[in-house]
C-alpha cells in the first residue's frame, strides 16, 4: 500500500518539476527579449525620474493619452458610456497610437458607462465571493490546487485588465466560463467539507 503510493507520487512530482521547469524558462524567455527588455528599462527610468515623456520609448506616454481620453469619455455619458468599440472613431486623433484605451476597466466605462461597468464586472465579483469563501479548501489536499489555480488566474485577470482591452478576445470568453464554472464548483465542494 505504502509501496503504491510512493509508486503513484514520483510521476507526479516530474510532471510538476517539468511544468515548472517550461514556465520557468518560457519566462525567463520572454522577459530577455529584446521589445520587452527595453520596455521594461524604459518603465524603471521614468519611475526613478519621475517623468515618462523623457523616456525614448512613447508607448508608455501614448497608453496614457488613450486611457485619459476613455477616462473623459466615460465621465462625459456617465450612465451608458458612447457605445461599444465607439473609442474607435470617436478617438480618431489618437488613432495613430492606438485604437483601444488599454485598459478593460474604462474601456468598458467609456463604452457602456456605469450600467456596463456593474454588468461586466458583477462575473468578477461572483467568482471572487465564491473563492474567498472557499479558501477552506487551501486545507484539503486533493482541492487545494484547483483553488490556487482558480484563485491565480482570477487575480491574473484583475491585472491584466489595467494595461489591456480583453472583453472581444474571444479566448479570454472561454476562459471567463471556466473561470464561473471553477469557482462555482469549488464554492460546491467547500460547502461539502464543511458539512
Amino acid at each position: 500500500s505504502q509501496f503504491g503510493r510512493k509508486g503513484r507520487v514520483l510521476p507526479r512530482l516530474v510532471g510538476i518539476l517539468v511544468v515548472g521547469s517550461v514556465l520557468v524558462g518560457g519566462s525567463l524567455y520572454y522577459f530577455s527579449g529584446a521589445e520587452f527588455a527595453d520596455r521594461l528599462a524604459a518603465l524603471t527610468m521614468a519611475a526613478k525620474g519621475g517623468n515618462f515623456s523623457n523616456v525614448g520609448d512613447s508607448s508608455l506616454s501614448n497608453r496614457a493619452l488613450l486611457f485619459r481620453r476613455a477616462l473623459e469619455m466615460g465621465l462625459d455619458n456617465p450612465l451608458l458610456g458612447v457605445g461599444v468599440d465607439v473609442f474607435r472613431t470617436a478617438s480618431i486623433d489618437l488613432s495613430q497610437i492606438g485604437n483601444n484605451s488599454h485598459s478593460n476597466y474604462v474601456e468598458i466605462f467609456a463604452s457602456t458607462g456605469l450600467v456596463g461597468v456593474i454588468a461586466y464586472f458583477s462575473m468578477y465579483y461572483f467568482w471572487w465571493v465564491k473563492l474567498v469563501r472557499a479558501k477552506g479548501l487551501l486545507s484539503d489536499p486533493y482541492l487545494r490546487t484547483r483553488y490556487a489555480t482558480a484563485v491565480a488566474i482570477a487575480a491574473l485577470l484583475l491585472v491584466l485588465d489595467v494595461a489591456s482591452v480583453t472583453y472581444y478576445g474571444k479566448l479570454i470568453w472561454i476562459v471567463l466560463a471556466g473561470l464561473i464554472a471553477e469557482a462555482s464548483m469549488l464554492s460546491r465542494a467547500a460547502k461539502i467539507v464543511r458539512g
